[in-house]
């Protein structure tokens, strides 16, 4: 099994792809700090700052830059 592990661009999710045996890819998506475990101050501030600066704080949607999008890419084809 391989996988990849990609931050969002706003350092508030992230996505894991896994490759299995069978040739499925699995995808998991990841959320900083919307669990049981309280944020940091520092996770704090950058949500806050993200919601200030965009009126929201990116929890329905995964920004990927170009670089790792083509990581995903690559990833996927192998």
């Amino acid at each position: 099994m391989k996988d990849l592990f990609i931050e969002c661009s706003c350092h508030g999710e992230a996505i894991r792809a896994e490759k299995q045996e069978d040739g499925d890819v699995w995808f998991s998506f990841w959320q900083h700090g919307f669990g049981t475990k309280e944020l940091n101050l520092k996770n704090r501030i950058r949500l806050m700052w993200q919601i200030l600066r965009t009126g929201h704080s990116y929890t329905d949607m995964i920004i990927l830059e170009k670089n790792k999008v083509e990581k995903l890419v690559e990833f996927l084809k192998e």
